[in-house]
């Protein structure tokens, strides 16, 4: 999963840090705790350097479903406790605080389910103050910028060449 600014990788490896010692040269590794094997401030905020943006907790759990609308679950700190953190573009911020959960992105992805949220807000118009309600898709499986593969994971850009051929074979 890719962002503007962001990978996210999955990693096979026996020791994850050991391996990440022998490039510590290229990453920023200020956030990780202090007491951490690998926490260093020399390339803090330096352009150019990758950023582990979790600061060495263990990724549990990932959903993507839209560039900025997504949520992980993260293991804070050696202890049992997950930490949730959602990020969902278009979506008030109470909304999210206080209703949606990780779970409901979950169900979103895997049932290709579509969330509806309704919200009250204070506007103007010809100068009157007005309470109005609105209705809005918040959340939704669909990429729109993107063609889905039959697998539900897998994307091609629009306009790419094995398209016709995908589409073609599912009408025959």
């Amino acid at each position: 999963m890719t962002d503007t600014d962001s990978f996210l990788y999955e990693i096979y490896t026996k020791d994850l840090y050991k391996d990440l010692k022998q490039w510590r040269d290229f990453f920023d590794f200020s956030n990780y705790s202090k007491d951490h094997s690998l926490y260093d401030d020399n390339y803090k905020k330096m352009i150019g350097k990758m950023k582990d943006e979790l600061g060495g907790k263990i990724l549990s759990q990932f959903v993507g479903l839209q560039a900025k609308s997504y949520s992980t679950l993260t293991q804070r700190d050696n202890q049992n406790a997950i930490i949730n953190k959602k990020a969902t573009k278009g979506v008030l911020r109470s909304i999210v605080r206080k209703k949606l959960r990780h779970r409901h992105m979950l169900d979103i992805f895997e049932k290709q389910l579509c969330l509806v949220t309704t919200s009250k807000c204070i506007r103007t118009k010809n100068r009157k103050i007005l309470t109005t309600e609105i209705r809005k898709s918040a959340l939704n499986a669909f990429d729109y910028k993107r063609f889905i593969m039959s697998n539900g994971v897998e994307t091609l850009s629009w306009g790419h060449y094995k398209i016709k051929t995908l589409t073609k074979n599912k009408v025959e």
